[in-house]
């Protein structure tokens, strides 16, 4: 199975209650934490646009964690601008495990 196509099934799963919301969050953020060279891919953009207009029904102790989960992976860029934008307590292991050129941390 492509990478693609595993964020697809993902994003194409139900998100009705909190709950399902959360899940297919954690696993939309795990999935792009990896995407390596995909990170490009119009479907990356997609499951980042969701991550960011999903994240208000998932509660701040579960986007802390899901942070200090993937925080020692080298991030896309986007997934690092959107867990920067969270609060502190969210953004402060990928802010520290962040390695980024001069250029980056200024945008």
């Amino acid at each position: 199975m492509r990478f693609d196509d595993r964020l697809l099934t993902v994003l194409n799963q139900p998100a009705e209650d909190r709950h399902d919301a959360a899940v297919r969050w954690r696993q939309l953020v795990d999935l792009v934490a990896r995407a390596g060279s995909s990170s490009a891919s119009p479907v990356v953009a997609e499951a980042l646009q969701a991550i960011r207009d999903e994240s208000k029904r998932v509660e701040e102790p579960l986007r802390a964690a899901a942070a200090r989960a993937v925080a020692a992976l080298p991030l896309p860029l986007g997934l690092l601008e959107y867990f920067a934008a969270d609060s502190l307590t969210v953004s402060a292991p990928v802010l520290a495990a962040a390695t980024l050129d001069a250029h980056q941390w200024q945008v």
